[in-house]
């Protein structure tokens, strides 16, 4: 059960929330696909990083990526990208723009430049692993930051016969055991959605989102009821000029 192509680039506004998580030197766990997630977390500051994917090419794709990188233009680099035959590449691929706009290290040749020299002595390792059994390949091993992407959304298509709500809540303990004290889980990526849209007493009112992509969606103040824990949060985001909403948001969950 899996994924077997890699994304060439995310499908996420990385830039719009990587900054603002405190990366500097922190420990991160991320998952892989794209490398994305690795490259701007580097240009972010961030120290050891793990990456940990299904698909045992994320580690192939992300060494090609990292040498092209390394070897040509920023300019030139998404059209690069989309030449690797080394690998299975999915056939979603957005324009020049949206992928500049999800990506901090293509927005400027200081970034890039920044990138390439981070890369140069990069502290990346790679785990292939599921992340419903999390714990089977990354044993006790705890992070400062950890980085879900937007993988909950496909839980109707690791589990097509179970309550999404309920796979949360029987995997969260586990994954929030993985955390140092104060350290932070980006759990979900919301595409179309902002905090105005939530209808609040607390902020966290119950609402369903609509999701443009993939099929999965999320009550906010359901998911926060039903993991049953303080500590979340919601940071919502400028969503992409280009593509037809406004604002992204994720929800962020503190381990006290």
């Amino acid at each position: 059960m899996g994924f077997t192509k890699v994304y060439p680039f995310t499908t996420e506004k990385l830039s719009g929330y990587f900054p603002v998580m405190d990366l500097k030197d922190k420990n991160v766990f991320t998952v892989g696909s794209s490398g994305d997630q690795v490259f701007n977390a580097l240009v972010c500051g961030a120290g050891k990083i793990t990456v940990f994917d299904i698909n045992p090419d994320t580690s192939k794709f992300y060494k090609i990526k990292r040498d092209l990188i390394l070897s040509v233009p920023r300019e030139q680099l998404i059209d690069e990208v989309s030449l690797v035959k080394d690998v299975q590449l999915t056939a979603d691929f957005f324009s020049e723009e949206a992928i500049t706009s999800f990506n901090k290290y293509l927005q400027d040749e200081e970034s890039y430049q920044l990138l390439r020299e981070r890369l140069r002595n990069d502290d990346v390792s790679f785990v292939v692993g599921d992340i419903f059994k999390m714990s089977d390949s990354m044993g006790d091993k705890k992070f400062d930051r950890m980085f879900f992407s937007n993988i909950l959304h496909y839980i109707e298509y690791f589990f097509p016969n179970d309550d999404p709500y309920w796979i949360l809540e029987s995997n969260f303990d586990e994954w929030k055991s993985h955390l140092n004290d104060g350290g932070i889980l980006q759990l979900l990526y919301l595409y179309d959605h902002s905090i105005d849209k939530i209808k609040t007493n607390e902020r966290l009112k119950r609402m369903r989102l609509k999701q443009v992509f993939p099929s999965a969606s999320y009550d906010v103040f359901r998911v926060r009821e039903t993991l049953g824990s303080d500590g979340f949060d919601v940071i919502d985001f400028k969503g992409t000029q280009g593509l037809p909403w406004s604002r992204d948001s994720v929800v962020t969950y503190t381990k006290k």
